[in-house]
């Protein structure tokens, strides 16, 4: 008899504890850092979704903002607005927005952020979705993080933010090398203006007129003509010698710019002819620059190198 009633007295108990506990035993989320009653409050708003009952569905996504318990790092909303923004429909969307909406007012990591982007575009929220990227960007402090942060935006379609973090990048660019990945990437990506803002950079940096003309193999790989033009007349202008005009000189043949060739021919023949009546006649500047420019327009042969 006592153990006829031990066993009824411990399925009486079995039936309260599964009487009380929280709905999301139907559906339940591992590691996701949601509390129990978030959980049930999130499997009463699918619920409701599926029954297209917003206003209940809204006091459901109402209750697990205001029981959110992470203060700090807000995972909870962004996990319980990943759920939401699988279904397809214009108000569940809205109640997507609600959580994504606190998740931001918390401290998030640059993956939970990562994660709310996707979440916003996912349900047509642009404007949440800018709001996450402009708090990657800003948060993102390392070369590193932002290529990262590049190419993530640029995976999720949003091609602005993708711009804005190779922009940062670049800024934060401390050697050659990064700055040529920054360039690689840019181009890849399709940001094409990052790209050219870079090479200037690099060619503002460079001393030697072989520096330069080095570059310009960089820019033919990334098919950037204008920038290819750029360099070739940064090279002219520091050139200081004969042998600097007939580098700049090949350079420009090799990639058709055949403008700035002649104008580099012709400042290297100068040159050449400056030099050797220097060394002939020992003439002032300005005689030197009269004579050399008269040889220039009789002689029809070529210096050595043009």
């Amino acid at each position: 008899m006592r153990l006829m009633f031990g066993f009824v007295l411990g399925l009486h108990l079995a039936a309260i504890t599964l009487t009380c506990m929280p709905a999301s035993a139907k559906q339940y989320y591992p590691d996701s850092q949601i509390t129990a009653m978030q959980q049930a409050h999130l499997n009463k708003a699918e619920k409701y979704v599926r029954a297209r009952n917003w206003n209940k569905a809204q006091v459901e996504v109402d209750a697990i903002v205001s029981q959110s318990s992470n203060a700090e790092n807000g995972k909870d909303l962004v996990f319980a607005a990943g759920i939401m923004a699988q279904k397809p429909t214009a108000q569940s969307g809205k109640l997507t927005r609600v959580l994504i909406t606190a998740a931001l007012t918390r401290k998030l990591d640059n993956d939970s952020l990562l994660d709310l982007a996707r979440y916003a575009r996912d349900t047509a929220c642009f404007d949440l979705a800018k709001q996450a990227y402009d708090k990657l960007i800003a948060q993102s402090k390392s070369f590193e993080e932002l290529i990262a942060l590049a190419n993530a935006a640029h995976k999720g379609g949003a091609s602005d933010m993708t711009n804005l973090a190779l922009e940062k990048a670049l800024s934060l660019c401390e050697s050659q090398p990064e700055a040529l990945e920054l360039v690689a990437l840019s181009v890849d990506l399709g940001a094409d203006d990052v790209a050219r803002k870079a090479m200037k950079a690099l060619a503002d940096d460079q001393d030697t007129v072989q520096e330069l003309i080095d570059l310009t193999e960089q820019t033919k790989i990334a098919n950037m003509t204008d920038v290819t033009r750029f360099m070739l007349l940064a090279a002219m202008e520091k050139c200081k010698t004969v042998g600097d005009y007939v580098l700049v000189f090949n350079a420009a043949k090799k990639h058709g710019q055949m403008d700035i060739a002649n104008k580099v021919r012709y400042r290297g023949r100068k040159l050449d002819l400056t030099n050797k009546i220097k060394q002939e006649q020992g003439g002032g500047l300005d005689e030197v620059e009269r004579r050399a420019k008269e040889d220039l327009r009789r002689l029809n042969a070529s210096p050595t190198g043009f």
